[in-house]
């Protein structure tokens, strides 16, 4: 058992009863319970659920609630959070399903992702190109910048750098081959993976 409390992006505060990173979850239960091994029951919680985790009640319970960076680019809707050394984005575009096109331009020291979603290829398909503004934001989390750039196809554009390692991993992503309403990338300094 752990001393630690954490508080979902929900504003929910639990506490820790485990951290798995090799799972990527932590199994929490109610703060108002009292721990018994025989009756008291888990949840396990993923890591990009989190907005962040502390030892102390206090501090953790006054945190503005979601504790990560909400941004608009274009017509996309994207959140970033940060648990110890992993950083989730999260991108929806307007409700319809999204998927990483795989485009290999990302440059040395950096992972890179081309999203697009189902209705702008079906506004390539009955229009052709579709001429859209370019939208350039950058976000800062930590050691971690992460530019987005919705680009002139609407395509949605993420580089990640870590400013203080050229050592970056891929921790997950939602599956490639599978369309689903938001799309999910999580990432590390691998120097941090055990």
């Amino acid at each position: 058992m752990s001393n630690l409390y954490c508080k979902t992006k929900n504003g929910e505060v639990f506490k820790v009863w485990s951290d798995n990173p090799s799972e990527q979850t932590m199994n929490v239960y109610p703060v108002e319970d009292i721990f018994d091994a025989e009756s008291t029951n888990t949840t396990a919680i993923d890591y990009h659920d989190i907005a962040c985790v502390d030892s102390n009640f206090p501090l953790l319970s006054s945190l503005p609630t979601p504790f990560l960076t909400n941004l608009k680019v274009g017509q996309w809707s994207l959140s970033f959070s940060k648990l110890k050394d992993v950083v989730t984005i999260t991108a929806l575009h307007d409700g319809s399903p999204v998927s990483d096109v795989q485009a290999d331009l990302g440059g040395d020291e950096e992972l890179f992702y081309r999203l697009t979603s189902r209705s702008i290829e079906n506004d390539y398909r009955v229009s052709g190109d579709v001429d859209a503004i370019l939208v350039k934001e950058t976000v800062r989390l930590a050691n971690w910048e992460i530019e987005v750039i919705s680009d002139e196809d609407n395509h949605l554009n993420v580089y990640c750098r870590n400013i203080v390692s050229d050592s970056l991993a891929e921790l997950s992503v939602t599956d490639e081959n599978s369309e689903t309403d938001k799309f999910c990338i999580v990432i590390t300094d691998s120097a941090y993976l055990h």
